[in-house]
């Protein structure tokens, strides 16, 4: 059974435009897609925030890794993976969409659970993997929305819907989002990118009870989103 993500040990707010409630711009959103007045964009692989990290240990970090992760010590490795949702991979990535009115960004089947992701403590294969290696052992470590022992809280905070009683995970201020659109060879990656608008960052909101399934109930609220 799905159980609730901790809260994290952080606290923050978030504010919609007047004369908007929090309320009314999830309520705006849950019309759109309950009516299905939404067209498809593609698979949100990634979610990109600017995440308050201490920078305790950067000056002394001297782990650069090898390979491809040279130059990307264990610290920057750490600070990446806590301000980032990543799925990996598009089979399991949930469908991103955008409203009728094109103001806003809608997840209409839910969020999919996050895949565990390559440990960032890891500093790479000490001798290549074998060329016909289809699964090298790379350590891996729980996406977690908060609580996570490695990079700490993803999360910034929560907050509570006052009609519907829902808690909410907060993660802002976003920055970008990575998309794949289309399907095929016909495939490629795109990028929405967040803004500030009207004194407003842009931000995620995750239930955080998950279904039976073990999808998230998420929005995407506040500030101004352009693709490109």
């Amino acid at each position: 059974m799905a159980t609730a993500t901790p809260a994290p040990n952080r606290s923050a707010s978030i504010i919609t435009s007047s004369p908007f409630t929090l309320t009314d711009r999830l309520r705006i959103q849950q019309d759109f897609i309950r009516r299905g007045e939404y067209t498809k964009i593609g698979k949100l692989t990634s979610v990109l925030w600017e995440g308050q990290r201490s920078s305790v240990g950067l000056s002394q970090s001297k782990d650069i890794g090898r390979g491809m992760m040279a130059g990307f010590g264990q610290w920057k490795r750490k600070a990446w993976a806590a301000c980032t949702l990543d799925w990996l991979h598009h089979n399991n990535a949930p469908i991103l969409a955008v409203s009728r009115d094109r103001n806003d960004l809608l997840l209409p089947f839910k969020m999919n659970a996050l895949p565990d992701i390559p440990d960032p403590r890891w500093t790479g294969f000490k001798t290549a993997p074998a060329a016909d290696c289809t699964k090298p052992d790379i350590p891996r470590i729980p996406q977690l929305f908060a609580g996570c022992p490695v990079v700490g809280d993803r999360a910034c905070g929560t907050i509570k819907d006052r009609i519907s009683g829902k808690t909410y995970l907060i993660f802002q201020p976003l920055l970008q989002l990575q998309v794949l659109c289309g399907k095929g060879k016909d495939s490629g990656f795109g990028r929405i990118t967040w803004m500030k608008s009207e004194g407003v960052h842009g931000a995620l909101l995750v239930e955080i009870h998950p279904d039976s399934d073990g999808k998230y109930e998420a929005y995407f609220v506040g500030g101004s989103f352009i693709a490109g």
